[in-house]
């Protein structure tokens, strides 16, 4: 039987993606789809994500190693929902462009 606690959530693996990983158990229900589509348009050269149960947030996101790389962190219940992905986008560009400058 799976247990929760066995769940290495350090682990990073790669996924179908070039640039995309995954941290701890994938759930994979659009997350990294939603990575992928970021990782294209903001032109970062790595996205991290993961997601989680019982979070406050939809997806919470941070950059990470002076903008090069974003960490994305999905509600693994509805990750695709409860954002506006193009907001999502430019929220991160402007923080790109804060940490480039």
């Amino acid at each position: 039987m799976f247990q929760e606690d066995e769940i290495d959530y350090n682990r990073i693996e790669e996924t179908e993606y070039e640039g995309v990983l995954y941290q701890g158990r994938q759930f994979r229900r659009g997350e990294t789809e939603m990575a992928r589509l970021i990782k294209e348009v903001t032109a970062v050269e790595t996205v991290i994500l993961r997601s989680r149960p019982y979070l406050p947030h939809a997806l919470q996101y941070n950059l990470i190693e002076d903008g090069t790389a974003v960490l994305l962190d999905f509600y693994s219940v509805a990750p695709t929902r409860g954002y506006d992905p193009q907001e999502v986008v430019k929220d991160i560009q402007k923080g790109i462009s804060k940490a480039s400058a």
